[in-house]
Parts: C-alpha cells; structure tokens; sequence
C-alpha cells in the first residue's frame, strides 16, 4: 500500500510504500472452515445413527408386539376351534365334529375299511327334564357322557348329536365288536 501524507502547511510528502495484511477472524480461517464442515458431518452422522438406532428398536418393538398378538390370536383361534367342536354342556365332541370325521373317513377310504356308527336316544327324557327340571336333565345328559366315555375305546369318536341323542363313530370296528361296546 503506498501512503502519502501533508504536513501542517500542506506540503506532500514523497510516497512511502507500507505492507498491511489484514489477518481474517478466527472463524475466517481454513483450519477453522474445515473444523466446523468436520463438526457439521460428524453431527450429522450421529443423528443418522441415533435414528437408525430409535427406528430398529421401534422395529424390535413391533416384531414383539405382532408376535405378541399372533400367538394370542392362535390361542384364540385354538379355543374356537375347540369350542366350535364341542358340546359345552357334557364336554363330548359335537354334531359338526361328528360329521367331519365321518366326511373324512368315507373321503380317505371310500369303500375300503370298516366303521360303526352307534346311535344313542334316552327314553322319555322329556318327561324327566318336566318333573324335576332342567338342571337335573343336564345332570343326567352329563352322566350319560359320562358314561359312554368310559365304555368307548380309544379311537372312538363320542358326540352329542342334538338334544339327548349321541353317536359313537368307531372307525376300524366292525359289528361285533360295536355290539359289545
């Protein structure tokens, strides 16, 4: 820079060449530009794995609530199924379930093995079921169930099939050993 100056009488003076250097704020510099880009990305980096991380265990969160509730819903279905198949009064299979498994026996071997069907009324129980009312018509359906449960083998398959009437479905059983049981 070259600087030229007056006395009090305004002569001039001869030009005199001066260096300045003007030096940048702290934050003008290079080394602190990089910093703070360095600063901003290492930021930046943190929020995206502090987010990624808060969205897995959102994600871990879920997947335990949906298997939560898918099993709770098996469970549910499970105890429909069983409900939808039994008669809830003596425990016995119901007509439904009856009728599958006889569909399923004459579909799986159609003319080909042996079943027997046993059909069961219990007389007069009607009458029964008005002189001494109904829970003691359900005591004595239960004793029924009871009973035939005991008498049935393994394999057979003991239903109510309406009212006071119940099957006994004994798949591989011919007549003589139905007229035993």
């Amino acid at each position: 820079m070259i600087v030229e100056a007056r006395d009090y009488a305004g002569n001039v003076s001869g030009p005199l060449e001066m260096p300045i250097e003007v030096l940048p704020a702290w934050w003008q510099t290079k080394v602190t530009r990089l910093l703070f880009a360095f600063a901003i990305v290492l930021l930046a980096y943190a929020l995206v794995t502090l987010r990624t991380r808060n969205l897995r265990l959102q994600r871990r969160t879920l997947e335990q609530r949906i298997a939560q509730r898918t099993a709770e819903l098996n469970e549910a279905n499970a105890q429909l199924r069983r409900l939808s198949y039994q008669d809830s009064l003596t425990g016995l299979a119901n007509r439904r379930h009856l009728l599958e498994v006889l569909q399923s026996l004459c579909g799986k071997r159609p003319n080909a093995g042996v079943a027997s069907l046993i059909f069961i009324d219990v007389d007069h129980f009607k009458s029964y079921n008005d002189q001494f009312g109904h829970p003691a018509g359900d005591m004595a359906l239960h004793a029924v169930a009871d009973a035939m449960r005991r008498c049935a083998p393994p394999e057979t398959v003991v239903a109510r099939y309406g009212g006071e009437e119940f099957a006994c479905l004994m798949p591989e059983t011919g007549l003589d050993e139905a007229m035993k049981v």
